[in-house]
């Protein structure tokens, strides 16, 4: 279905509408980011309408791009009831006063009711619409499965509305691949960074590897991984050190109940951070080596793609992880990593062992490769002309 008459134009200005804490948010804020980067050195004119703080000035900028916070009320019920409901339209009041006809609006939320008010306008004023989707969200993965509120929103705006836009930005080819057989126009472009502006390091202090996890350690691939550890002989047990930030140690083990025991039994390899500021972040990411994560194969992982992978090679620091989802496609086992197939306890084990067999001068060159690799492909630069062409052909 053609959303824009014939008779209009299209402009060369585009509006991010997205549901998250912009500029100082979480991984959602920081793709929201550098995709504005890429269509700005487009040569297109972006604008960035989100919900983080709102600033004495009705815009602002940020790292060169211009953005607008929508004014929200407040009170913690009315808070929460702007952010389940209202945002949507407190937002289109906004874009009501920026946006024309012939404009394009990129829309970043997985929640319907976000997502309704937004395109229901575009499609009235002759708005091209275009939807990013990180996410095939399943009912597990909610308190209360198929019947909680938010996983009907959220299932709803992954099947039907983002089907509505006709133009899809995918974050893998899993979720590429459901919108194209719906005839849509489809972009798939994994989470992006600015290399040029991450401080990285191709140094290895050892005899010690430092590995960092990058995911919650309460879920059962943490176990598995703990498992595979213990499996090891205690001499090259003893040359890792694996690093947890965003936890403390009395609250994981809270959290894995009878497997406690096991993070116990490597207390002298585990370090926990807690939470750090950025500053603390960026000086402990400059000494670690690895990540090390396995995560279980299943339609939720397969479909997203964990913004700590172009982040941390961004900074030398190689992955060791399993294959699942579409990272390890833009990966070269044994160059830029090191890849196993199952997240089993004998994979995890046989991967920790490559690793401690790896010379000093290899660990350099993995260090240095990973680099490469995301300069090659998670720099939004390298996005830039494959969106500005995607943008060209929007239905």
């Amino acid at each position: 279905m053609q959303y824009v008459r014939e008779d209009i134009m299209v402009s060369n200005n585009v509006y991010i509408c997205a549901d998250v804490h912009y500029p100082h948010g979480d991984a959602g804020s920081n793709r929201v980011h550098y995709v504005a980067c890429a269509i700005k050195a487009s040569g297109r004119n972006v604008l960035v309408i989100a919900c983080g703080k709102r600033t004495e000035e009705k815009e602002s900028t940020h790292a060169g791009v211009r953005y607008v916070n929508i004014k929200k009320r407040t009170g913690r019920i009315t808070s929460v009831i702007d952010e389940q409901i209202k945002n949507g339209w407190i937002m289109l009041e906004e874009l009501k006063q920026q946006a024309n006809a012939g404009d394009y609006v990129y829309i970043y939320g997985s929640n319907s009711l976000f997502m309704y008010p937004i395109m229901h306008y575009c499609r009235k004023q002759g708005i091209k619409i275009i939807v990013d989707v990180v996410e095939w969200h399943q009912p597990y993965q909610y308190k209360y499965g198929k019947l909680d509120m938010r996983y009907i929103s959220n299932n709803h705006a992954f099947r039907r509305m983002s089907l509505k836009a006709k133009n899809i930005v995918a974050i893998s080819k899993l979720i590429g691949n459901f919108y194209q057989m719906s005839n849509c126009n489809v972009l798939i472009m994994p989470m992006i960074i600015d290399t040029a502006g991450v401080v990285w390091s191709q140094q290895y202090q050892g005899p010690i590897i430092n590995m960092i996890y990058p995911g919650n350690p309460n879920r059962e691939d943490f176990v598995t991984m703990l498992k595979a550890m213990l499996a090891l002989k205690e001499e090259d047990r003893n040359r890792l050190r694996m690093n947890i930030t965003g936890a403390f140690k009395g609250k994981v083990r809270e959290k894995l109940g009878a497997n406690a025991v096991l993070l116990d039994e490597l207390e002298n390899i585990f370090v926990f951070h807690g939470w750090l500021d950025y500053d603390q972040l960026t000086t402990l990411f400059l000494q670690m080596d690895c990540i090390f994560m396995s995560r279980p194969d299943d339609l939720v992982k397969q479909a997203n793609f964990p913004s700590k992978i172009p982040e941390m090679m961004a900074r030398g620091v190689f992955p060791v992880c399993n294959r699942v989802g579409d990272y390890c496609n833009y990966m070269t086992n044994g160059t830029d990593s090191i890849v196993f197939d199952v997240d089993t306890v004998e994979d995890c084990k046989h991967a920790l062992v490559r690793l401690l067999s790896m010379t000093e001068q290899e660990l350099i060159k993995m260090k240095q490769e990973t680099r490469k690799t995301a300069e090659k492909w998670f720099d939004y630069r390298c996005w830039v002309k494959t969106l500005d062409r995607f943008f060209e052909c929007t239905k």
